[in-house]
């Protein structure tokens, strides 16, 4: 499958709900807690528990553990709750 598509369909533009300020808080970000979630990996602070495209830069985002998540905002300095 593209990366552009799903299921023969465009991937949607998600809302502004994903780009997240502050200590980012991943409990209200992984919904149905399997521990994956959808970054952008230029707009580290875009992140979705579903797949789509950046609202910032129209990207697909990118799954990632919530570990990598993490680790991903702290190298690019941001800030994380932890939980």
């Amino acid at each position: 499958m593209d990366e552009g598509q799903m299921s023969g369909q465009e991937l949607p533009m998600l809302g502004e709900e994903v780009v997240h300020k502050g200590a980012i808080d991943f409990k209200s970000i992984d919904e149905n807690k399997d521990g994956i979630v959808y970054q952008d990996m230029m707009d580290w602070n875009v992140i979705s528990d579903k797949l789509g495209k950046c609202p910032v830069c129209k990207m697909t985002l990118k799954e990632v553990s919530i570990k990598q998540a993490k680790e991903n905002l702290v190298n690019n300095g941001f800030k994380v709750k932890d939980n």
